[in-house]
């Protein structure tokens, strides 16, 4: 028997069911044009409910053309709830496989990298690179700012930024306008001061607030070094 696979509305709408090939471009026109893809599968996967766009082309393969596809957009949903939450990811073709590089949560996280798509930042960026390739940068070729971190309010507890290593933080500037490294988390300097801290912690305690630069070492190790 024939199968419906398009239905023409009288108010211009227009609804594809099944596989539809069309050659040409596709134009909607209309005050607010919408297209519209619509899982017919009831679910509450995570992953589940998708729909995506593939974008393919034909290779040479050798002089017989095949066809490939060489990136796709997916929206889903996002959790595992009876719920609306969607997600959104962008994969790619490395040339052997698709796989997701970019993903925007339904909570606005945004995850890139194949180890940052789903994490509890705001905005992650995590990836395996090797050979001397830098994770991410950031160039200003002109004459401002490069860069710049910045925290509405902060207080001695509030880390505004910090870089760490598996060992723990390395360098942090906290909200009162303080940096540390090595780890230490209770700065003795002044705002707009450094405490440098190498080695073991060595006790110190007393905090006056009043120096620019503090410099905390164990016994064994040289706090201070001038060379030239």
């Amino acid at each position: 028997p024939p199968v419906k696979v398009m239905t023409l509305t009288d108010s211009g709408g227009v609804t594809i069911a099944g596989a539809m090939t069309h050659t040409g471009n596709v134009e909607i026109e209309n005050a607010s044009p919408t297209l519209t893809f619509d899982n017919t599968t009831a679910e509450d996967t995570d992953g589940g409910r998708e729909s995506q766009m593939d974008f393919t082309g034909l290779k040479t393969g050798g002089g017989s053309p095949a066809a490939v596809t060489m990136a796709r957009v997916q929206g889903s949903h996002d959790g595992t709830g009876d719920d609306s939450k969607g997600k959104i990811s962008f994969l790619t073709s490395d040339g052997s496989s698709l796989a997701e590089r970019f993903r925007i949560h339904n909570d606005g996280k945004v995850g890139l990298g194949s180890a940052g798509l789903s994490r509890s930042e705001l905005f992650c960026v995590r990836q395996s690179f090797t050979g001397g390739e830098e994770l991410a940068l950031i160039e200003n070729t002109g004459d401002g700012n490069a860069l710049t971190v910045q925290a509405a309010s902060g207080t001695a507890s509030t880390k505004v930024f910090d870089v760490k290593r598996a060992a723990g933080s390395m360098l942090t500037a906290f909200g009162d306008g303080k940096i540390t490294t090595g780890g230490e988390t209770s700065a003795l300097c002044k705002a707009g001061g450094i405490h440098l801290l190498t080695g073991t912690q060595t006790g110190v305690t007393a905090n006056t607030d009043a120096q620019d630069l503090v410099i905390e070492s164990n016994a064994t190790e040289l706090g201070l070094t001038f060379a030239g």
